[in-house]
């Protein structure tokens, strides 16, 4: 009996066993073996989720899971974005021992600046007549965009960057 420990490359791999005896003569015998390995893949995920309009706004951490591949498997760490941006491409690559590679991306939208807000009217501290007030106003949000303006909590009417109720 004999036993031998042969490096193998991913494919198919050519072997050759050889034996000698004493006197000189020899015996070779050939096989071919297949090294399969799985595929080196990479996600990743972003933490936490945006929200129905597809925003953050808070720092978010992108995370990246590695499988497969001939080890060893060097995998992106997580990383904390930051920036304030629409459309970031985070992007990270993923290696492994026989030097293939596998690419993974996530797209993140983080705005954590409020909107601008401001009364033009009625002047702060006006006393009124009417019992139906009508209120107007400037909004702005140069990132994100402004989704809504209320008005003790009714619903304002929304024009460009102006909003009035009533």
């Amino acid at each position: 009996a004999f036993s031998c420990n042969l490096p193998l490359v991913p494919g198919t791999n050519a072997i050759t066993v050889q034996a000698t005896d004493l006197a000189g003569n020899t015996a070779t015998s050939n096989l071919n073996v297949t090294y399969s390995v799985s595929t080196l893949t990479i996600s990743a995920s972003a933490s936490p989720a945006p929200n129905a309009a597809g925003w953050n706004n808070t720092d978010v951490t992108v995370t990246f899971s590695c499988s497969g591949g001939l080890a060893p498997v060097a995998c992106p760490q997580s990383v904390v974005i930051s920036n304030e941006g629409g459309n970031q491409v985070i992007t990270r690559t993923a290696t492994d021992g026989a030097g293939s590679t596998a690419t993974a991306s996530v797209t993140l939208k983080i705005d954590k600046t409020p909107p601008t807000l401001a009364i033009t009217s009625p002047a702060p501290a006006a006393t009124v007549s009417n019992p139906q007030l009508p209120v107007t106003g400037t909004v702005a949000d140069t990132l994100s965009g402004v989704a809504k303006v209320t008005c003790n909590g009714a619903t304002a009417v929304l024009n460009g960057s102006s909003s009035s109720c009533n």
